[in-house]
């Protein structure tokens, strides 16, 4: 019956698809074309056999899509959570909830063609961002590194000659205030160059029922700053480079709440704790916040060789990362968790390119990762009474080091209407955990006893990643099929050095089928895609009370997963714009004989426990969502222009574990635009409203010992934004 299911939806999926996410204007006989470097070459958006969501500067804008994790509410088959401010992206249901350093998420993170690793810096402010592209599916040959479930390219504006200067000013609730500026130009004939600043405070969204903390901050307050620059070195040369720096200060990302009714702090013989859940309150007596400091430089180097073009693309960035939480939840001192992490990468990518001339697209490559990441110089404390008779557990996990050799290729060879693309990727992997351990320590903090210290390990994956495709334009329409697969690294537990694993590489074989439409003379696109995917050595973070509450990883064994996805855009008038997408997507375990969880009993604590789940859902996996937006945009007499855009975005609800006990319940999300441009384009006002019926879901929800935590979402916000351009 399932299968007789998807087989109805894929026959109605010509009717219903996939959104350009383009804006009109009247001068405009159908919808933009969108460029995009999917295959790291430029091609149109509809040209290229690959699932891709292409968001634009304007749509960003338009939809207040201010982080990468807002993406979702544009791409419907992306669920993007996040576990204490660590990303988890989910994309048709492959994602990673393993939170902690060397351990990086299922779906790869791009900035300009660099990879970044550490899952606490992958969610992005969209700071003067050109456009984002989102892969959907193993991209496993030209991007490789974790790519599993698929790809997001954050693509950032490049300086150009012209002088181009930009300033916005937004208040909203919660005394919200933004800001961002940029400027960019010629310097002289062959060198360009732009500084991009933005930075926003405001207050807490969740009110505090808590005795006064130390370090707690009452506001979030972002900062991001980037310089970049173009030098035009000779005709054949070009170098390309930035520096960019990020600043985050949150009590939101370390702040959850204890939504378990009959939790054992409630139990008046135990801890006797006052039970209270309301939305939006949290309730702690150790402090909850997050901070994180980015900072990263790349240099792109482009040398044209007449024949072939030579591409260098050199990356680095390190970023520290503080998660303070309050693990029980409640004014008890019974289980606060101090984390601070460290993290330094390196990468450096070759790429040879066939030229315009070419009748074969091809490209070959090398690649190199290296990576030091962990709890390093600090440690990882755990403290309260659940720990008698010391009264912290200081875990010092320096780091695991990484690094990752790759070589790839790719060549599209054209046969009559037919192209075939061939292509694949052989890596090697290299992880070193080393100099961890374990000291005990007494109130004052002293050391009760040497500390254990825990056996270096090393290990080495490789893997090879090959891809198929056929594509064929009949017309505006062009049907491709692809056979693929992906490939996510193995992990050390660093939280846990007693028992680090590691766990092993995922591995994904996927099978898709997929149309893209241009009709109406270019009024109308419409996309389709329906997919097969079986995944092995699922990586799975579980959390064990009856090891301190350390996190445990684990290799779910094997899970099937389809679906099918369509969007539609369409140019109605030449003043308004319906986008359309909708996901269906089937998980289930074929073989997880020995999963994690917990047993629960009222007025007791939470104890881990295992059970075979077997034909359950995967986790953040929902079976339906639906996005849809209405732009209207209308040219006034006077020169003026006015722009309203709404958006709907439902999700059908999943579970959170594999044991399909804890389920977030369905949610819709309305946002609202009006914006006015005064004649000469110069001057702009925007309305905004976003999560207008204050809809309650949830950023992550898991277990401690004591307590089902449960971390919320963003409320209803509202504001106005003044935007000047230059």
């Amino acid at each position: 019956m399932t299968h007789m299911r998807m087989i109805i939806i894929i026959c109605l999926s010509a009717s219903v698809s996939m959104p350009v996410l383009a804006q009109a204007t009247g001068e405009q006989a159908g919808l933009e074309d969108i460029i995009v470097t999917a295959q790291k070459r430029s091609e149109r958006l509809q040209d290229v056999p690959i699932a891709i969501t292409a968001v634009s500067q304007s749509a960003i804008e338009r939809g207040r899509i201010t982080t990468s994790q807002d993406l979702q509410l544009l791409v419907p088959s992306l669920q993007y959570t996040s576990l204490g401010s660590s990303a988890t992206p989910f994309l048709r249901g492959v994602g990673s909830d393993v939170g902690q350093p060397n351990a990086e998420a299922s779906v790869a993170t791009y900035v300009d063609g660099v990879y970044i690793a550490h899952t606490v810096t992958t969610i992005q402010q969209l700071l003067g961002v050109e456009r984002v592209e989102v892969l959907k599916g193993p991209q496993g040959t030209l991007y490789g590194r974790n790519a599993t479930g698929g790809a997001i390219n954050i693509i950032t504006r490049t300086p150009k000659q012209e002088l181009e200067a930009t300033a916005s000013l937004t208040y909203g609730n919660y005394d919200r205030i933004e800001g961002s500026a940029s400027v960019s130009g010629g310097l002289s004939e062959n060198l360009a160059a732009g500084l991009y600043v933005a930075g926003s405070v405001r207050d807490s969204y969740l009110r505090y029922v808590t005795p006064a903390t130390t370090d707690q901050p009452d506001k979030e307050k972002n900062l991001a700053i980037r310089g970049k620059f173009v030098l035009d070195a000779s005709d054949a040369l070009t170098f390309t480079g930035s520096v960019e720096h990020v600043r985050l200060r949150s009590p939101e990302g370390g702040s959850f709440r204890n939504i378990q009714d009959d939790s054992v702090l409630y139990n008046p013989l135990v801890f006797a704790q006052p039970r209270i859940n309301e939305e939006r309150v949290v309730v702690n007596d150790f402090p909850n916040f997050t901070r994180s400091n980015q900072t990263s430089a790349l240099l792109r180097t482009e040398a044209d060789l007449g024949s072939a073009r030579l591409l260098a693309i050199t990356g680095y960035r390190r970023a520290s990362f503080t998660l303070s939480t309050d693990l029980d939840a409640s004014q008890l001192p019974a289980l606060g968790m101090i984390a601070q992490q460290r993290s330094r990468q390196f990468t450096q990518e070759i790429q040879l390119l066939s030229g315009p001339e070419s009748p074969v697209e091809w490209i070959a490559g090398l690649y190199y990762f290296n990576q030091r990441a962990g709890f390093l110089p600090s440690v990882t404390t755990f403290s309260g009474v659940l720990f008698p008779p010391p009264v912290n557990a200081q875990a010092n996990s320096d780091a695991v080091r990484t690094r990752s050799y790759a070589a790839f290729a790719q060549a599209t060879v054209p046969i009559d209407d037919f192209r075939i693309t061939l292509g694949g990727r052989y890596t090697i992997d290299k992880k070193h955990f080393q100099n961890a351990s374990t000291t005990f320590l007494d109130a004052s903090g002293a050391a009760l006893g040497p500390p254990t210290i825990y056996p270096d390990e090393k290990k080495t994956w490789r893997a090879f990643t090959p891809k198929l495709t056929l594509d064929y334009k009949i017309g505006d329409t062009l049907l491709y099929a692809t056979a693929s697969r992906g490939f996510k690294s193995g992990a050390f537990n660093l939280a846990t050095p007693s028992d680090n694993g590691p766990v092993n590489p995922e591995k994904l074989n996927a099978l898709e089928i997929g149309s893209k439409s241009r009709l109406n003379d270019g009024r109308l696109a419409i996309e389709t895609s329906a997919y097969y995917y079986d995944f092995k050595n699922i990586q799975v973070q579980v959390f064990d009370p009856s090891r301190s509450a350390s996190a445990l990883l684990e290799n779910a064994a094997s899970a099937e997963l389809y679906g099918v996805e369509a969007s539609l855009s369409a140019l109605v008038t030449d003043e308004l714009t319906l986008n359309t997408a909708v996901a269906w997507e089937h998980t289930r375990y074929k073989s997880y004989p020995d999963a994690a969880t917990f047993d629960t009993a009222p007025g007791a604590f939470n104890l881990s426990a295992n059970i075979d789940a077997s034909g359950h859902d995967l986790p953040q996996a929902p079976e339906w969502v639906v996005s849809s937006s209405v732009e209207y945009r209308k040219v006034l007499g006077n020169g003026g222009t006015v722009e309203a855009v709404g958006s709907w975005y439902y999700n059908d609800g999943f579970f959170w574990d594999a044991a399909s006990r804890v389920r977030q319940r369905r949610y819709h999300l309305v946002n609202l635009s009006l914006g006015y441009t005064l004649p000469g384009d110069n001057l702009s006002f925007r309305g905004f409203v976003t999560n207008l019926t204050n809809a309650n879901h949830a950023y992550s929800v898991f277990y401690s010992p004591t307590s089902l935590l449960y971390q919320q979402a963003q409320p209803r916000m509202y504001g106005i934004t003044a935007k000047l351009v230059y």
